[in-house]
């Protein structure tokens, strides 16, 4: 008789079950961290047919970065996962220590793991974010005036993009006694405990003080409520997709041509999924690096409500003109 599955692989396995039969090929995002390390060891404890491990050696802590590296091989040679390493050269080191370390870090990662996905014929991309990291993301969001979409936090199976959490409803507690009760190997990053950041304060001063006052069941109930924050969202993002497809012209999308919002029936919505209308057009033409904020979204619908023919905005790339009865966007030349 096969041995029990432990609970924490059973809760992943059901969420492996929820994709698409067929389309369950994944590639686990591994920095060597504790996270991480227990996710490639219960999707390796899976048989996933064509599973696949990626790691980013970023070189920004000298040994400390070469042992994760290391670390990550070794444990992957011993549960035989196959392993694609990315080691950045000296001058992208380089340029992440002169610009936004965390964002640009944060980007090449993502850029190498939908590499390895597309290499390997994978569907999705797994990553180890858990419970309390969803948490924390609620308040950080929360500090920055996010509405319900970042307020919602992150999907385990991610409709905009190949990425797939099945730690979500899982967390940091539960995950440091798996890695114990398994014997799995693990690394801790020191500077996840720089309270420079305003993520390492979430996480260490923030969330412990809440735990002390009102009891884990608080950190469970914010989880809960980005739930139904999510479910909400998707309707209203389902609904933003319906009148979208009247505002933008026909096949626009595909090529990043312009895009015509019609200003009776953008006024006819209301405000809710007039800004979705809005942020489906900007994220349109503005691609994955279009920074999309608020403010912007404000600017276009000020454009549209308050300003006459002739008037023009542009950021970021995209360029907007007010017709007499149309917005027109358009990418803007370089």
């Amino acid at each position: 008789m096969s041995a029990r599955r432990h609970p924490l692989a059973e809760r992943v396995a059901a969420w492996v079950n929820r994709l698409p039969f067929g389309r369950r090929r994944i590639v686990v995002a591994v920095s060597g961290g504790p996270d991480s390390m227990a996710l490639l060891d219960v999707l390796s404890s899976l048989k996933l047919p064509g599973l696949v491990a990626a790691h980013v050696d970023h070189r920004l802590r000298g040994r400390q970065s070469a042992a994760d590296r290391r670390l990550v091989e070794r444990q992957c040679r011993r549960l035989g996962v196959p392993l694609e390493v990315r080691r950045l050269g000296d001058d992208e080191v380089r340029r992440l220590r002169q610009g936004a370390l965390e964002v640009e870090a944060r980007h090449l990662r993502y850029a190498f793991f939908e590499q390895t996905r597309r290499a390997h014929r994978c569907h999705r991309v797994a990553t180890a974010h858990h419970r309390d990291d969803q948490v924390e993301t609620f308040f950080l969001h929360l500090f920055r005036g996010a509405g319900q979409t970042g307020l919602g936090g992150m999907a385990p199976i991610d409709r905009r993009r190949p990425l797939f959490r099945p730690f979500l409803d899982t967390g940091r507690d539960e995950i440091l006694a798996y890695l114990a009760d398994r014997g799995v190997p693990f690394r801790e990053d020191v500077s996840n405990r720089d309270l420079a950041h305003l993520r390492n304060r979430v996480r260490w001063k923030l969330l412990p003080g809440i735990r002390r006052q009102f009891g884990e069941a608080a950190i469970a109930a914010v989880a809960r409520a980005m739930e139904l924050l999510r479910a909400d969202d998707e309707a209203l993002e389902e609904l933003g997709s319906r009148h979208s497809s009247w505002s933008l012209r026909p096949g626009a999308a595909k090529a990043r041509g312009p895009l015509a919002l019609r200003l009776a029936e953008l006024a006819a919505l209301p405000l809710a999924l007039r800004r979705r209308v809005v942020r489906r057009a900007l994220e349109e033409l503005g691609g994955p690096e279009f920074e999309l904020t608020l403010a912007r979204v404000e600017a276009v619908l000020e454009l549209a409500e308050r300003s006459t023919s002739g008037k023009r905005l542009g950021f970021g790339g995209v360029a907007i003109l007010r017709e007499r009865e149309a917005l027109v966007l358009r990418r803007a030349p370089r």
